[in-house]
């Protein structure tokens, strides 16, 4: 198996820690890794799926995604952990992203598969649609950038719990029973939320917080 070195939040760790160390009051799903659209350049991109079960002390459950993005050094080499020689010297470095961004492509693709997109649907029903339509345009060869990208990894990202809650920040939302929600995908919501961050990440306060972000500027 080849062994890779990378760079992971805590509390996705900790997760890893607990499910090794079969912590009996605590259960997870395993961390899977999803192969989505990029939301700038709609190439398949390599994310990680954390979705924590509650724990019985807290009873908090909260996922989130990762992009996965490999540094690669510009010569070769390797990693020394321990007594072990890790061959490939590429770092592995998993950010956490608001799962807002990665719903851009996906629902810009219901749009294009079904027009204005009008009508309030389940958001099974939009993500369903959305996935089949990205392989069929991936197998005509029109998008050979979305080759990679399978119908199951899709669903499996609709199924996270920050996807559902991302939805309804872009989405018009009408609750038909206490079980049946539906949504309608929004542009101008979509536009209002970019907008606060910019606003966002604008401010003093946090372009102080990133020596990176003012070095380019």
């Amino acid at each position: 198996m080849d062994t890779h070195f990378s760079i992971l939040p805590l509390d996705v760790i900790d997760t890893v820690a607990f499910q090794l160390g079969g912590n009996p009051n605590y259960t997870t799903r395993s961390p899977r890794f999803l192969r989505l659209p990029h939301p700038r350049t709609g190439v398949a991109s390599l994310f990680l799926a954390h979705e924590p079960e509650t724990s019985e002390s807290d009873g908090v459950r909260i996922s989130k995604i990762l992009e996965v993005q490999a540094v690669a050094p510009p010569n070769t080499r390797s990693w020394f952990i321990g007594d072990e020689v890790v061959s490939d010297g590429k770092l592995l470095v998993m950010t956490p992203v608001d799962p807002l961004f990665l719903l851009i492509p996906i629902l810009r693709a219901i749009k294009q598969h079904d027009g204005e997109t009008a009508n309030f649907r389940p958001a099974e029903d939009m993500f369903e649609d959305a996935a089949r339509y990205i392989a069929e345009t991936s197998r005509t060869g029109a998008a050979a950038s979305l080759d990679m990208i399978g119908v199951e990894d899709v669903m499996k990202f609709a199924a996270l719990e920050c996807t559902k809650n991302a939805m309804k920040r872009i989405c018009d939302v009408k609750e038909i029973t206490t079980e049946i929600t539906v949504f309608r995908y929004s542009p101008e919501k979509l536009i209002q939320h970019l907008r606060k961050k910019v606003v966002t990440l604008s401010t003093p306060r946090i372009t102080e917080m990133s020596r990176s972000l003012i070095r380019n500027l």
